[in-house]
């Protein structure tokens, strides 16, 4: 089972990921924005960052 951290902005498509990833029995963590996502990182420690290029506040 892997840790998945998921940057997003959009709520309905996070939710949607969220769902699909959860169904193969994966954890997952959700942010909207990329801002003070250190400290939610640091404490879930992932294995995998799915992280939006075409956030408002950051370009990933």
């Amino acid at each position: 089972m892997a840790k998945i951290f998921i940057v997003e902005d959009d709520p309905k498509l996070a939710a949607h990921l969220d769902k699909i990833i959860r169904k193969y029995e994966h954890d997952t963590f959700l942010v909207e924005t990329f801002d003070n996502i250190l400290e939610p990182f640091q404490q879930f420690s992932p294995d995998l960052v799915m992280l939006d290029i075409n956030l408002p506040s950051f370009d990933g």
